[in-house]
Parts: C-alpha cells; structure tokens; sequence
C-alpha cells in the first residue's frame, strides 16, 4: 500500500458559488460532514446537479431493483 503526502488547496474564484450546500435542501447530517471536510459552498455543477438527483432524475442507470 502506497502512502502520499495529503495537501490542502484552495479553491480557484472559477469554481466558487454564491450558494450554499444547505440551501440545496440536503439533509442536515450531509450539510455536517461537508462542512467538517471543509466544503462551504457547492461548484457551480454541484449546485445544479444536486437537486436534479434529489428529485431521482439524472441517474444513469437503468436497472430495475426487484
């Protein structure tokens, strides 16, 4: 097992939103451990795909659970 060296970076203006995670309507617990990894605010992406996959759209998959 290989080891590297962890390193903090800072995000770039590009990828910044004026958004939050919780106003994403994600569940508080979710809002908690993004917050403790250091995440404040979702990408531009994230803001628009988060809720797309709350709502169950946007999966890939189209296998059926039975």
């Amino acid at each position: 097992m290989e080891f590297f060296e962890v390193i903090d970076v800072e995000r770039t203006a590009d990828v910044k939103s004026s958004g939050n995670f919780a106003s994403l309507m994600l569940a508080r617990s979710s809002v908690d451990a993004l917050s403790k990894a250091g995440f404040i605010s979702p990408s531009p992406v994230q803001a628009a795909a988060i809720p797309i996959g709350l709502m169950g759209f946007g999966s890939s998959s189209s296998t059926s659970l039975k």
